[in-house]
């Protein structure tokens, strides 16, 4: 997190991802001998269905508890993280894999969050964006010496 363009290290940090959930599912489909990929789980984390034999399951239940550890991680995980700082800031914008997951939780606590366009890869763009720019200031100060 930056404030004011500067870097704060205490609240940066991450939490489990969204694979723990799709393993979960596969685990809890499988137990009802219906066997699901992890694609297939990423899926049906969003969507709530799973194809099964030309018709569609509604999975949203073993969403729920699939979903549940990694929510409340993900809650635990920010509040710890930036409540001492997010009242100050203008927004926070809510990425990675999981982020619809946990978008509706954190909007309710904080009304300023908002859900990032492209969430699933938003994250890597950052850092390659983080990491072009510091290529460019060392490549600068090198030169200027």
């Amino acid at each position: 997190m930056q404030a004011g363009g500067t870097w704060v290290e205490k609240a940066a940090g991450s939490s489990r991802g969204v694979a723990l959930a799709a393993d979960a599912l596969m685990r809890s489909m499988g137990e009802k001998d219906v066997t699901v990929d992890l694609n297939e789980a990423e899926e049906a984390l969003q969507t709530r269905t799973i194809k099964y034999f030309g018709e569609t399951l509604d999975v949203s239940k073993e969403v729920e508890l699939a979903t549940s550890s990694i929510v409340a991680d993900v809650l635990d995980t920010s509040k710890k993280l930036i409540e001492p700082h997010v009242r100050k800031l203008d927004g926070v914008i809510i990425a990675g894999g999981g982020a619809p997951l946990v978008f509706d939780e954190i909007k309710a606590k904080w009304p300023h969050a908002v859900l990032a366009d492209n969430h699933r890869f938003s994250v890597s763009e950052g850092m390659r964006r983080y990491a072009l720019v510091t290529l460019r200031l060392d490549a600068m100060s090198s030169f200027s010496r």
